[in-house]
């Protein structure tokens, strides 16, 4: 029946809502065990790109990575990683605007230096007094936001001892930069 139907579905995308609150909330909470291993950067943010992109139902290719050539692996936990750049490309995504993109280069001399992934959007940008603001737990400029997906960032950037920061981009939107 109709009635039946109309509920049935709400009652999913609810479920749906609580699991992914709760999901979040759990990686929040639990204490972060990093497995490091060796990754390739560039490997990581293509398939967490394609992803983002997918669980939007756009096709694969939609946010552009540049990944530099020279870039080393660095001993990462891949999968906590993934889920960092995902949490960066949802709210790019929701910030509107052109696709956004992924970019990671390195710089330093002599094997010695710093790897930085960007994760750039074009959207409404982040007001410049509340970029700090943001990354707190549970505060979120979107409605149906949890306020833990930049949180779930910092955390990741903690335990690999890399630096996260958030920056209005010139021309409108925002980069959010990793430096590991």
């Amino acid at each position: 029946e109709p009635d039946v139907e109309e509920y049935a579905t709400l009652i999913e995308e609810e479920v749906g809502r609580v699991n992914r609150f709760v999901a979040d909330l759990l990686k929040v909470a639990r204490p972060a065990d990093p497995v490091l291993a060796p990754t390739s950067v560039a490997r990581v943010l293509r398939e967490a790109a394609q992803k983002a992109a997918v669980a939007r139902g756009l096709p694969s290719d939609t946010v552009c990575v540049d990944a530099a050539p020279n870039v080393p692996p660095l001993d990462l936990d891949a999968s906590l990683l993934t889920d960092a750049v995902i949490n960066l490309l949802q709210n790019a995504f929701d910030a509107g605007g052109e696709p956004p993109e992924v970019a990671c280069a390195f710089a330093g001399d002599g094997g010695e230096g710093v790897v930085v992934v960007e994760v750039r959007d074009r959207g409404c940008g982040v007001p410049e007094d509340q970029l700090e603001e943001v990354a707190r737990p549970f505060v979120t400029t979107k409605a149906g936001g949890t306020g833990l997906g930049l949180v779930i960032v910092r955390r990741m950037a903690e335990v690999h001892r890399a630096r996260f920061e958030l920056q209005r981009r010139d021309g409108g939107g925002t980069v959010a930069r990793l430096s590991f």
